[in-house]
């Protein structure tokens, strides 16, 4: 028991008091009853600890908290001796709170496309008034799903198949703290918030749960903010795996640090074990770190061959969102969660992906399944902020991992988190609720991704070669549309880790900006669903961008993108792609090539006001006093012409010079009230973009 204004203190083993500050009369006291070994420590007159030795027998007592007046003491220390709260005898379970249910009927997409999502209706209203946030969803081998929720209830569904005419809630648990992940492991719940692992037990098989059992709680838990219990997936061996926020912010009137370059700073994380991935073992009773300098992951693991992947929140010291690979010891890059004394290498993503296509990464899931066509046996990727699925494509060059993503377009109703593979019908489920700056409207939902067996014309694999780029696609490509390389637009850019939020768009050379990377020429497979690109000086680089514009063999138009990351160039055999006897001249290619002249792009206020939103700023900026409710960002409507005060007691009118340096050098000058949470465009927007959101701002 903390007692944050205590001033003196005194105990006896049995009970201790600490005096209030500035109330001579008024003291917190905590006693023990009912045990002769354990006992109260008083710490710096703050802390009142119960210290229990360990013991091979079993022992019952109980912990008194009281606050009172001095003269009152002598009452306290008497109840202390015949005072007994004996456990309840749980072990037989208790009645059931929660004897009602909520039926729901969910709704079927229409089969339209080859990957569509349908949505199970949440149980609202329900008997208890209780609100309803998916955050993760698990199963039972039975097919019934475990579904916990951020008010912190778990609830069993029934009823989940083919039709979803008939679903059926129970609630299971409730007073949960924030429970953010669930896992069901031989058919019992575990579900991970800010108190720890807890297991729940239903002990008389009534459907509710009678005994919360603290399963682990060697993880440091503070109560920052950001501090998620974000993350856990259970391996097929009993052991979990866990990520922690890292709520790394600056805390006034401390003794500065050492940051990157040599630079001091205030920035400091909230627990030893923010910002860390950790196992835990079967019996809840051992904990390793795993993996460290992390500023808000999130896991995936495939259980069948024990790949364990991480994303990270773009923000100060990670540049954008990344997709990692996670090994022991790893260390990802925030210097304030690097919780080690040495030094160690940062580990390079498999891939970036960039701010203006997800913003805001969680978790990842993996597809082991028969029944989601192309994308069975691969990982896929969730985003909050777009929101939306990934589907992440991994090559492995000479022992070293690297890929990108390309995004499954279908109907997402609210920000997407977590996923789990159905046991009978071996589709994807996914939970996700609303809670901080993402581009959807909606604030819960839970549905089905689900195969219909129409084609898919996704990108399927990206390989980097010395030849050039190869993707691989799901369905066979019209090879008029494949040969011509103007069907392509390539890019790439690097970023750089700083204290910034985000990070700048740099050159190779180290120049703010992207860089076009001209296609030379374009090759179509024998098998027609693989193409080569043939590029200039393809090498290493943080972030690849690949957009096309193509027609499939079935006349489909396919317009669509790749992003992802070289860590690898290699010399590559091409016939494993299907490309027998190409021979490629770069060079000569390169003469041939004639540089067609972009049109001048013009400033419009129609294409800042989509360009507000592609870059994700509609996400934290108020645009009409409708939406200035908890927004992250200052309010941007009627703002031009009017003063804007900032953190260190200046101000300036907000005229379009201003708008230009919030924009490139957004931590500058942070608003009053506000924090520094927003990443620099420099290097990200043209000038045409950068002059064309100044224009819409001006029209708010």
């Amino acid at each position: 028991a903390e007692v944050g204004d205590g001033q003196t203190a005194q105990g006896n083993g049995k009970y201790g008091y600490i005096v209030h500050e500035g109330s001579p009369d008024s003291v917190t006291a905590v006693g023990i009853a009912g045990d002769t070994e354990s006992a109260v420590q008083v710490l710096k007159n703050r802390y009142l600890v119960v210290a229990v030795p360990p013991s091979d027998t079993e022992r019952e007592f109980t912990v008194a908290v009281w606050k009172g007046s001095v003269a009152a003491g002598n009452v306290f220390e008497a109840q202390l001796e015949k005072y007994r709260d004996p456990i309840p005898a749980y072990r037989k379970g208790g009645n059931q709170r929660w004897k009602d249910h909520v039926i729901t009927q969910g709704q079927l997409s229409p089969d339209t496309a080859a990957f569509v999502t349908d949505v199970l209706t949440l149980p609202l209203p329900n008997p208890w008034a209780r609100n309803f946030r998916v955050a993760d969803i698990a199963f039972f081998d039975d097919g019934r799903a475990a579904v916990s929720t951020y008010e912190g209830d778990v609830w069993i569904v029934s009823g989940i198949d083919n039709r979803l005419n008939r679903l059926k809630w129970q609630r299971f648990a409730s007073g949960l703290y924030e429970p953010m992940s669930i896992e069901i492991v031989d058919n019992e719940v575990f579900v991970y918030g800010k108190e720890g692992i807890v297991r729940l037990r239903d002990l008389n098989a009534d459907g509710e749960a009678d005994y919360y059992e603290n399963f682990s709680n060697l993880m440091n838990q503070s109560i920052g903010t950001r501090e998620w219990a974000a993350d856990m997936v259970a391996d097929k061996n009993g052991n979990f795996y866990i990520a922690k926020g890292g709520h790394i912010t600056g805390y006034k009137g401390v003794e500065p640090l050492l940051s990157e370059n040599g630079k001091k700073t205030n920035w400091r994380s909230s627990s030893i074990h923010s910002g860390t991935l950790m196992k835990i073992s079967s019996s809840g009773r051992e904990a390793e770190m795993w993996a460290t300098g992390l500023r808000m992951p999130y896991i995936g693991l495939n259980r069948d061959n024990a790949f364990l992947s991480a994303s990270d929140q773009q923000g100060n010291f990670v540049p954008a969102t990344p997709i990692y690979a996670v090994n022991q010891w790893d260390y990802f890059g925030v210097p304030l969660t690097l919780h080690r004394d040495d030094a160690p290498e940062i580990r390079r993503p498999i891939t970036w992906i960039p701010h203006r296509v997800d913003r805001s990464g969680i978790s990842q899931t993996w597809i082991n399944s028969k029944h989601m066509g192309p994308l069975n046996g691969q990982m896929v990727h969730f985003s909050f902020g777009r929101p939306g699925i990934f589907r992440v494509l991994i090559d492995t060059v000479q022992a070293v991992l690297q890929g990108g993503v390309t995004f499954i377009d279908t109907y997402y109703p609210a920000p997407v988190m977590k996923g789990e593979i159905h046991p009978k019908d071996g589709l994807l489920y996914i939970a996700g609720f609303n809670n901080y700056a993402s581009n959807s409207t909606g604030i819960s939902a839970l549905t089905r991704l689900r195969y219909t067996g129409k084609p898919s014309y996704l990108v399927n694999g990206i390989f980097n070669t010395k030849q050039g780029i190869v993707l691989s696609f799901d369905t066979p490509l019209d090879q008029q549309s494949a040969n011509d390389r103007r069907a392509f637009q390539v890019k790439r850019w690097n970023y750089q880790r700083t204290s910034d939020y985000g990070s700048p768009h740099y050159r190779l050379d180290g120049r703010f900006g992207e860089e076009a990377m001209p296609v030379l020429a374009s090759y179509l497979s024998e098998d027609s669903k693989h193409v080569l690109l043939v590029v200039q000086d393809h090498r290493e680089v943080d972030q690849l961008e690949i957009l096309y514009d193509l027609t499939a063999a079935d006349g489909h138009p396919i317009q669509d993108g790749v992003w992802s990351t070289v860590n690898k160039v290699a010399a590559r055999d091409l016939t494993r792609w299907g490309f027998h006897g190409l021979t490629i001249n770069v060079d000569s290619l390169a003469k041939e090539f004639e540089q067609t002249s972009q049109p001048e792009m013009i400033a419009s206020v129609a294409q800042g006001a989509k360009l507000f939103r592609q870059m994700g700023c509609s996400g934290c900026h108020a645009t009409t006093p409708e939406q200035d409710k908890g927004m992250y960002g200052p309010p941007l409507f009627g703002k031009v012409g009017t003063q804007q005060r900032f953190t260190d007691g200046t101000t300036v009118v907000v005229d379009d010079t201003y708008l230009q340096q919030s924009i490139l050098s957004p931590s500058l000058k942070i608003v009053k009230g506000y924090s520094a949470e927003m990443p620099s465009f420099e290097g990200v927007l043209s000038e045409a973009d950068l002059n064309s959101i100044i224009l819409y701002i001006n029209t708010l």
